[in-house]
C-alpha cells in the first residue's frame, strides 16, 4: 500500500473516485503497539507478544520521514530543482501474512521462526530491488484472532533518482507490476530453500484463460478481506468441531457394537479379529479426541475474547441508564440500574451525538473533511458550520449516521428529554 506525509486530494474526472494513497500517521497508528486498526479481532492483552524486527513502538517514524523529504528537498533545490510533491509516496507498507491453516499447526516458537525468516527474505528482496530502498519499522503482530493470524507488518522509505542521478521519491517507477512480479517469483523458491512449505504465487495476468474466467464467475472466493476472511475460519473452526464430534459418537457406537460381538462369538479367531478392530478403533479415536482439544481451546479463546466484551457491555449500560438504553433498543433488567444516565454519560452522549436533545438533526448536513478522504457531518449555525461528527469513510456512511441519529431524536419523549436536559443543567 502507497503512503504519503500528505495523501492526494485528487478525484479522477471518469471515474470519480479519490486516490488510495494512505496517510503515513494512520499506517504507523494502526502498525504500532497502540493497534488502532478497524480488526475486531485484535486482542490488546496479546500485543505484548508481538515481536519487533526492525525499529520500535515508541520510535518517532513520522518524523524520520519528514526529516529524509526535508533533505531530499533541499538538495534538489541545491541543483535548481523544484521540490517533492506535497502528495509524493514516500512510504510503501507492506504486509506478509501466511495462510492461517498453516500457522495455526504451529506453536508460538515456529510462528516466530517463520516470520522472522520470512522478514529476512524479504529485506533481500527488497535491497536487490532497490538498494536505496529502507525499511524505517518492521513488526510480527500475534494479537489478532487469537494469534492464529500471524503476520509481519512492515514500513519502507521510498527512494529514487531521476534522470540527473538527483534523489527524489518517485513510487510508481519502481512500485508496479515487474516489482510485484519480482517478490512473487522468489520469494517462495527462497522460503521453499529454507525448509518452509510456501506455494508459487501468480499475478492475474499469469493466469491461463480459463483461470481467469473462473475468477470473475466466482469472486467471493477470490481477493476476500482479511476481517472477512477470518469470519470464515471461524465458522470452518465450529463446523470441524461438530463434525469431529459426530465421528466420534459414532466410533463410539461401533465400539460397542464390537465389544457385544466378542461377549457373543464362540470362536477364538474371531475374538482375535474383533480384538485387531477395537484396538485400531482406540488409536483413531485418541487422534481424533486429541484434535478435539486443539479446536475447542481455540473455540475457548474466542469464547472469552466474546465474554469480555459482553461484560464491557453490561459495565457501559449500566452508566447510561436504562431510559438511554431503551433508545437504542435495549430491554433493561437490572433493577439496581439508574433510570437516567450518570452526568458524564449525559455530558459526552451529548457531545456525540451533536446536542441531539436540544438541536433537531434535520438540518444536518454531509461535507466532504479537510483532508477529502473522510466526510464529516455540520450543522448550520447562523452563518457558519458547526462540526457534529467526522471521520467517516464514505458520503453513505455519514448519511445513514444522520438517519440513525433522527430516529434516536424522534425516539424521545418529551418527558424523557425535558428529564435529561434537567440533568444536563
Amino acid at each position: 500500500m502507497k503512503c504519503s506525509i500528505n495523501p492526494s486530494r485528487t478525484v479522477n474526472k471518469n471515474s470519480g473516485k479519490k486516490s488510495k494513497t494512505c496517510g503515513v500517521s494512520s499506517a504507523w497508528r494502526e502498525m504500532n503497539d497502540n493497534r488502532l486498526g478497524r480488526d475486531e479481532t485484535i486482542d490488546k492483552e496479546m500485543t505484548r507478544l508481538n515481536v519487533w524486527m526492525e525499529g520500535s513502538s515508541d520510535m518517532d517514524l513520522v518524523g524520520q520521514v519528514e526529516k529524509e523529504v526535508d533533505r531530499i528537498n533541499e538538495e534538489r533545490r541545491s541543483f535548481g530543482k523544484r521540490g517533492l510533491r506535497a502528495d509524493a509516496v514516500s512510504v510503501i507498507a507492506i504486509v506478509e501474512k501466511p495462510n492461517m491453516d498453516y500457522m495455526k499447526n504451529l506453536s508460538y516458537e515456529q510462528r516466530v521462526e517463520f516470520l522472522n525468516k520470512s522478514h529476512e527474505v524479504m529485506k533481500d528482496l527488497l535491497h536487490e530491488w532497490n538498494p536505496n530502498w529502507k525499511m524505517l519499522a518492521s513488526v510480527q503482530h500475534h494479537d489478532e484472532f487469537g494469534g492464529l493470524s500471524a503476520h509481519n507488518h512492515s514500513l519502507v522509505m521510498v527512494s529514487t533518482k531521476d534522470k540527473e542521478g538527483i534523489a527524489n521519491m518517485c513510487a510508481f517507477k519502481e512500485y508496479n507490476l515487474k516489482f510485484f512480479n519480482h517478490i512473487n517469483k522468489n520469494y517462495p523458491a527462497r522460503m521453499r530453500s529454507l525448509g518452509f512449505e510456501v506455494e508459487d504465487v501468480r499475478t492475474f495476468d499469469q493466469l491461463s484463460e480459463q483461470e481467469k474466467l473462473e475468477r470473475k464467475l466466482h469472486p467471493e472466493e477470490h481477493g476476500v478481506d482479511a476481517v472477512l476472511y477470518k469470519q470464515r475460519k471461524h465458522e470452518e473452526l465450529k463446523q470441524s468441531i461438530k463434525n469431529l464430534e459426530v465421528k466420534n459418537e459414532d466410533l463410539s457406537q461401533a465400539l460397542e457394537k464390537k465389544i457385544i460381538e466378542i461377549t457373543e462369538a464362540p470362536s477364538l479367531s474371531a475374538y482375535k479379529t474383533v480384538v485387531e478392530e477395537n484396538e485400531n478403533l482406540k488409536s483413531e479415536l485418541a487422534l481424533k479426541d486429541k484434535i478435539i482439544e486443539k479446536l475447542k481451546y481455540e473455540i475457548e479463546s474466542l469464547k472469552l475474547s466474546i465474554q469480555n466484551w459482553k461484560q464491557k457491555f453490561v459495565d457501559i449500560s449500566r452508566q447510561a441508564g436504562s431510559k438511554l438504553m431503551k433508545v437504542f433498543g435495549f430491554e433493561t433488567k437490572d433493577e439496581n440500574m439508574d433510570v437516567f444516565p450518570q452526568q458524564k454519560i449525559i455530558t459526552e452522549f451529548n457531545k456525540m451525538q451533536g446536542l441531539i436533545i436540544t438541536e433537531n438533526p434535520s438540518k444536518y448536513r454531509v461535507v466532504p473533511d479537510e483532508d477529502t478522504i473522510h466526510f464529516k457531518i455540520v450543522s448550520k449555525e447562523n452563518d457558519t458550520y458547526k462540526v457534529v461528527e467526522k471521520g467517516f469513510k464514505t458520503r453513505i456512511e455519514a448519511q445513514n449516521r444522520i438517519k440513525e441519529i433522527n430516529r434516536v431524536y424522534k425516539s424521545l419523549l418529551p418527558k424523557q428529554k425535558e428529564e435529561l436536559l434537567r440533568k444536563v443543567k
